[in-house]
């Protein structure tokens, strides 16, 4: 499900669009406050930032994911990026 970002300077996970609900279904199990994600693409086997993502600054672990749920779901957003969240 998820694809490691080892080709970029990061150490982050990606997840393909139609698995977002089930990770932040199981980020919202466990109280987990998402503080913003990115967006990706693959290029010929290699993940390239899309240089669109998004952010959270609030204390509400809820609010932060129905924030990412709401982002995911744009139509500006590509059915083929991928996604990783910044959570703790």
């Amino acid at each position: 499900m998820a694809v490691r970002l080892d080709d970029q300077p990061i150490a982050e996970d990606a997840f393909p669009l139609d698995a977002t609900g089930e990770v932040l279904a199981t980020l919202e199990t466990v109280n987990a406050l998402v503080l913003g994600g990115d967006f990706w693409v693959n290029v010929d086997g290699q993940f390239q930032p899309v240089y669109a993502s998004w952010h959270y600054d609030g204390p509400d672990p809820f609010e932060s994911i129905e924030l990412a749920r709401r982002t995911v779901d744009e139509p500006w957003v590509s059915e083929e990026w991928y996604v990783s969240f910044v959570w703790r």
